[in-house]
């Protein structure tokens, strides 16, 4: 998993796994690798991460610890009636996913829904046009929060 995480971002889980390889070393406890981590999200953004046992999001941490780099998705416009569609580009998708109003019936059918509504009309027929989401390529790890589920993790 460690090489999967320096993939996601050289940032937080680049020092979760090195704190983890010490961990099994004998070399650090689990909560000297909390603290430190703790600390340095806290520092970004107090408001949403304080200190103490209350306040923080367990999936604005989640969403915080596995926010990826670069871009990991693509998406492209598509009309809802014609065949038009206009050529991929980079979408800022994250590893973890927050359900939309309806709850879909299975993850497969969660990331095959993965869309942003979009204000253009299609040139062609003048009808509404969605942006489907995809990932580039198949995440390591994907977080889903779901309201009646809380938080999932998925490794992939």
């Amino acid at each position: 998993m460690t090489r999967r995480f320096k993939k996601i971002n050289q940032h937080h889980l680049k020092f979760l796994s090195a704190s983890f390889k010490k961990y099994m070393n004998g070399q650090t406890s689990f909560e000297t690798a909390r603290d430190a981590i703790r600390h340095e999200i806290h520092s970004q953004n107090p408001a949403q991460f304080p200190y103490g046992t209350r306040g923080t999001s367990v999936a604005a941490l989640t969403s915080a610890v596995l926010a990826p780099d670069d871009s990991v998705a693509i998406s492209s416009p598509e009309c809802t009636s014609c065949e038009y569609s206009e050529p991929s580009m980079n979408d800022w998708l994250e590893f973890t996913l927050y359900e939309k109003e309806e709850i879909p019936k299975s993850t497969c059918q969660w990331l095959g829904s993965l869309e942003h509504e979009t204000h253009e009309k299609c040139p062609h027929c003048f009808s509404a046009m969605m942006q489907p989401i995809s990932f580039k390529s198949a995440p390591s790890v994907l977080a889903l929060k779901s309201t009646q589920e809380g938080l999932k993790l998925v490794r992939v």
